[in-house]
């Protein structure tokens, strides 16, 4: 069973709330540990948990191919749930990634967004983004998910909208990435890092963009010195439910300026994501101290912190959250299909 911060020093993993937290539910005593590695080079560390609990907490191998068809790289349901609940619970209703009440808004903002504009927006999850976009700026909004779990629950979370038409949810393959039509404007959150062929990808986003289109979005990116072998990143690595396919912040403004791109601004977003990532842990401790949990539901927990943990670990490692606005200036042409779309649902036809 890998250690929560495998192939770390266990002197060099701070004994915080979460950190204990989680060893509690794997069965770690860190204190003890820690008086033990100042006595012996390699620190032994005994589970003490049983084989049962083994199995349901401890992250197997990656298998050679991740699978976007509902399963992650560990054989494991990508949402179920209690993990769709935990989510809501830690960042916000409609939301499965931090930033809903800091930089997500700011990020929509970015864009020049009005009620004739429509907004692909790649990484829907349970559609806090693309009802931030429908309200706030009147767009139509075509919110794209993966998950089918998701899928089924977004649309639920933009009925109280005060036009829910204006956003319609679509089933979505990032390998295949065909969505029918192009769009003013496109947005992803930490989406990309998962996709091996950037070069497609970035051929891809152009394709669907109309002329003068913009592009906005973040992602998990790779500083330019850093081992993704050693430390904390190995950790996040074997963590991650999807594989990550992590290049520095330079191959992703070269990729985009081949594809047509004028990549318009870079910024750090990695401090605003570590502090929405623990203040939704905090939330989340908070919770669980008045609340009992049942087996199943206490390991997705124990999973859900881990892997939390070690991405903050890794964002102080080399791993970095990057914002990117580029804008498209000539793209395949214009998209008579959104006229009609308009039409039909302002029941003009």
């Amino acid at each position: 069973m890998p250690l929560l911060y495998e192939g770390m020093p266990l002197r060099d993993v701070r004994l915080d709330w979460r950190t204990r937290l989680v060893a509690w539910w794997e069965g770690f005593d860190l204190e003890a540990v820690n008086n033990r590695q100042a006595r012996r080079t390699t620190p032994v560390v005994e589970d003490k948990t049983s084989q049962t609990r083994q199995k349901d907490s401890a992250f197997p191998e990656s298998q050679e191919a991740p699978s976007r068809a509902g399963q992650d790289r560990h054989g494991r349901p990508l949402w179920n749930p209690t993990r769709l609940q935990l989510a809501e619970l830690m960042w916000g209703e409609g939301f499965v990634e931090p930033g809903a009440d800091s930089w997500i808004p700011k990020l929509v903002a970015t864009l020049p967004l009005n009620p004739t504009s429509s907004l692909a927006d790649l990484s829907a999850g349970l559609g806090g983004v693309a009802g931030h976009a429908a309200e706030r700026y009147g767009t139509y909004v075509d919110a794209y998910e993966q998950s089918e779990l998701l899928l089924a629950e977004a649309p639920s979370r933009v009925q109280d909208l005060p036009d829910p038409k204006r956003v319609q949810f679509h089933a979505f393959d990032l390998d295949r990435f065909d969505l029918g039509r192009r769009h003013e404007f496109c947005i992803a959150l930490n989406l990309f890092y998962t996709v091996a062929d950037k070069d497609q990808l970035w051929q891809a986003l152009a394709a669907i963009l109309k002329d003068r289109g913009q592009l906005v979005f973040t992602d998990f990116v790779l500083a330019a010195d850093a081992d993704i072998q050693t430390g904390a990143l190995r950790a996040w690595f074997r963590t991650e439910r999807l594989e990550p396919h992590l290049v520095p912040i330079s191959e992703i403004e070269k990729g985009l300026a081949s594809a047509g791109f004028d990549v318009r601004t870079v910024e750090d977003m990695s401090a605003p994501y570590r502090r929405q990532t623990k203040l939704g842990l905090s939330r989340l401790h908070d919770h669980l101290t008045n609340t009992d949990l049942e087996a199943e539901a206490k390991s997705i927990v124990t999973d859900e912190i881990a892997l939390l943990t070690r991405r903050l670990m890794a964002l102080e490692d080399g791993l970095h959250v990057k914002r990117v606005h580029a804008i498209l200036p000539v793209s395949a042409g214009p998209d008579d299909g959104f006229d009609r779309v308009t039409r039909e649902n302002s029941g003009q036809e």
